[in-house]
């Protein structure tokens, strides 16, 4: 089962809470569709916003983990720059694999 939704620090803890509360034990991020979300961020720099809230290394590490190391850098430079993805910026197009 994927979940999917915002680049954030309550998107990853959304997702650590929905993991840790549940027993859908084979739940994980959908990795290909966080990928298109912070490709098209980073090539649009101006869909980036501001990330509020701080998350720690740890929780962030539970969710990175499912990532290849290149997006899983990608995902550490974006909170050390305190910023923040919405899922909204992805259109119906995007989901089309």
């Amino acid at each position: 089962m994927y979940y999917f939704g915002s680049l954030s620090t309550l998107g990853i803890q959304a997702f650590l809470t929905l993991k840790e509360a549940t027993n859908i034990t084979n739940l994980q991020p959908w990795v290909a569709m966080y990928n298109r979300l912070i490709d098209k961020a980073y090539n649009q720099n101006d869909l980036l916003s501001k990330n509020r809230l701080e998350i720690s290394h740890n929780k962030l590490s539970k969710f990175t983990k499912y990532f290849d190391t290149e997006y899983q850098q990608k995902i550490e430079d974006l909170f050390n720059e305190e910023k923040a993805i919405n899922y909204r910026i992805l259109s119906t197009k995007d989901f089309m694999l």
